[in-house]
C-alpha cells in the first residue's frame, strides 16, 4: 500500500474528511496508482467488515446464551416462589416478587363464537381482551381458555 493510499485510508477512516484535503489528495495519485491505492482501502476496509461481522455474530451468540440463562433463572425462581407459597420475599438487599398474570390462549380459532371476534381489514381474529373478561367472569369459550403465567421481578 502506498504512502498516499495510507493517507487516504486514514482519512476515510477517521470519519473527519475535509472534502478539499480528500480531492486533493486524490488528485495527487496518477490513473494507475489511484486505482490499486483504491482498491487497497476498499479491501482493507472489506477485511474489517468481515472481521466487524464475525465479532457481531460471536457477541449475538453470547447474548442468546446470557438470555436464555436468565429464563432458566426466572424459572427457578419461580418454581421457589411457588413451591414455598410466597408472593414475596427478601433475598438479602433484594425484594423477590412473584406476579401473576392472566392471558386468554387461543386453543383452536376456528371454534370462537362471532362475539368474540373482531374485524381487522380484510381479516377476521379473535378479540383475546374481550375473550379474557368472559373468561375471568368464568364464562366458557370453545377453542380458549384461561392461561396463568408468571414472571418475576427483583429490585
Amino acid at each position: 500500500m502506498s504512502q498516499t493510499a495510507k493517507q487516504l485510508y486514514e482519512l476515510l477512516e477517521s470519519g473527519d474528511i475535509d472534502e478539499q484535503v480528500l480531492t486533493d489528495t486524490l488528485e495527487s495519485i496518477g490513473a494507475s496508482e489511484k486505482l490499486q491505492d483504491y482498491v487497497h482501502v476498499l479491501k482493507t476496509f472489506e477485511a474489517e467488515i468481515t472481521m466487524i461481522d464475525a465479532e457481531m455474530a460471536r457477541l449475538k451468540e453470547n447474548k442468546r446464551i446470557l438470555e436464555n440463562r436468565s429464563e432458566y433463572l426466572k424459572c427457578k425462581m419461580i418454581e421457589y416462589m411457588q413451591a414455598t407459597n410466597q408472593k414475596t420475599a427478601a433475598a438479602g438487599t433484594f425484594k423477590v416478587k412473584l406476579n401473576e398474570r392472566k392471558s386468554c390462549e387461543i386453543t383452536d380459532e376456528s371454534l370462537i363464537p362471532m362475539e368474540y371476534m373482531r374485524e381487522i381489514p380484510a381479516k377476521l381474529e379473535p378479540d383475546k381482551r374481550e375473550m379474557l373478561k368472559a373468561l375471568k367472569d368464568g364464562e366458557k369459550i370453545s377453542g380458549a381458555t384461561l392461561k396463568t403465567s408468571y414472571s418475576v421481578t427483583a429490585k
